[in-house]
């Protein structure tokens, strides 16, 4: 699992949350397109909707799961709006339609007991499913469900059954990428985000922003280089530069289309963090030694030049933001999901393309 992976899956799943109308169909191919959430949980293979018999009836899950220790799970989805438990007077209770998906996931436990249909599938599907086999099912939100309440009843039947909430989901995924990852949100330094369509020039740089007052120290440039390779470097206080590069085309840019470039240089005590994003997706970091950057060169800047004027550009600039620090990540997303609104129809369609 890598942090391209988890921040993408986490982007995907807050935009499936806000959206009312997101099926059941949505989060399977969420989670299908998104494998990196099976290993947030353990799960070292997954086989989506597999097709098992018993010999009366077919039965297809959602997924079939097995964990790190070799033991196989169901992993059943329904969706965040999904009815769980009322309360009634006397008692609590599943609603109906949940109930019955309760009632399903004992089916497909039943039918895994069956010699037979366990045989058939484990050659199929080059599995080795034991025979006792336990099921989570996936549902609701955390603000609308009591989860204590929901494991007594599911542990009171005997039920071998797990119910968690999307938000559980989204926190294991959250969990993973505070854990793994160096947090390097609001630190010193600068965070610059633009939408733009790159032009190209022929033989130079294409400078974008530059930072700072002097060409040989107290620097920060974003440029794309003769080379088509977008640019970041810093040249600290000393003249030491360090810099980051990305090929336009591992990132999918291309000249005279539509692009979201966000840059991130934050500055601790210790080291010093850079970043690259495109279009929403993380590509690049790095951790560089202490950079030392006088404070002038976070007071000014040249967009479309060099800081003494003299390099050459070529692009059309829609939108940008500029913050004299690193952005926490759900300022990130909160980023993200404003420009992706504001010019939603301009990624889609060349025609709906505003001013600039």
């Amino acid at each position: 699992m890598n942090r391209t992976e988890l921040e993408r899956a986490l982007s995907e799943i807050d935009a499936l949350l806000l959206h009312e109308g997101a099926t059941e169909a949505d989060f399977q191919a969420w989670f299908e397109r998104n494998p990196v959430v099976f290993a947030a949980y353990g799960y070292e293979r997954y086989i989506a909707h597999p097709h098992l018999f018993d010999g009366e009836a077919e039965y297809i899950p959602d997924f079939l799961v097995r964990r790190v220790d070799g033991i196989w799970e169901v992993l059943e989805l329904k969706t965040p709006h999904t009815p769980v438990l009322k309360n009634l007077r006397r008692r609590l209770a599943f609603y109906a339609e949940f109930e019955s998906y309760v009632a399903q996931c004992a089916e497909y436990g039943n039918a895994f007991q069956q010699r037979q249909a366990r045989d058939q599938f484990n050659q199929t599907y080059a599995a080795d499913v034991q025979d006792r086999i336990a099921s989570r099912i996936v549902a609701g939100r955390r603000d609308r469900l009591d989860l204590q309440h929901v494991h007594q009843l599911t542990f009171d039947r005997g039920s071998k059954i797990e119910v968690q909430t999307y938000d559980d989901v989204r926190n294991r995924l959250e969990f993973h990428r505070a854990t793994i990852y160096p947090q390097n949100g609001n630190l010193r330094g600068l965070s610059v985000h633009l939408i733009l369509i790159p032009g190209r020039v022929v033989g130079r740089d294409n400078y974008l922003v530059d930072h700072g007052i002097e060409r040989t120290r107290n620097r920060i440039s974003i440029y794309i280089n003769r080379s088509d390779e977008i640019c970041f470097r810093v040249i600290d206080s000393a003249g030491n530069a360090s810099q980051m590069r990305l090929a336009m085309a591992r990132a999918s840019v291309q000249y005279g289309a539509l692009t979201y470039m966000a840059f991130e240089l934050g500055l601790a005590e210790d080291h010093s963090y850079a970043a690259i994003e495109i279009n929403g997706q993380h590509f690049e970091d790095r951790r560089f030694d202490r950079i030392d950057l006088g404070a002038s060169t976070f007071n000014f800047f040249v967009m479309g030049s060099d800081v003494v004027g003299q390099e050459h550009t070529s692009f059309s600039l829609l939108v940008q933001a500029q913050y004299g620090r690193t952005l926490e990540f759900d300022e990130r997303q909160q980023l993200r999901a404003y420009f992706g609104k504001r010019l939603q129809a301009a990624f889609h369609d060349a025609d709906q393309m505003p001013r600039r």
